[in-house]
């Protein structure tokens, strides 16, 4: 039972492992065809590499993607809190209503 048990939750770890390394791969654009040329080695504009002063500062793009990742966090916890107070809330009352039975 133990060694059938063992291989269960292996068994579940390598699928989450593969699930979580699904997620993580890049998803691209599919590539445009020119239709109008016929030179097939020109980059398209998606893919030619950008220059800094195209693309913007890349400490900037960081710094922005940190302060929304913190903003994402913040809503998260205001989130929790409001959860586990009304949780609170409702154990309290039925707390109360119980010892208001015992009595």
């Amino acid at each position: 039972m133990r060694a059938v048990l063992s291989r269960n939750s292996g068994e579940r770890r390598v699928c989450i492992l593969h699930d979580i390394s699904s997620l993580n791969q890049k998803v691209s654009k599919p590539v445009a065809k020119n239709e109008g040329s016929n030179n097939e080695e020109a980059p398209d504009a998606e893919q030619r590499p950008q220059s800094p002063a195209e693309g913007g500062d890349p400490e900037q793009k960081r710094s922005e993607e940190s302060n929304k990742v913190l903003r994402n966090a913040e809503r998260l916890l205001a989130r929790f809190n409001q959860h586990r107070s009304k949780t609170l809330d409702t154990v309290s009352r039925c707390r109360d209503n119980r010892m208001k039975a015992k009595t």
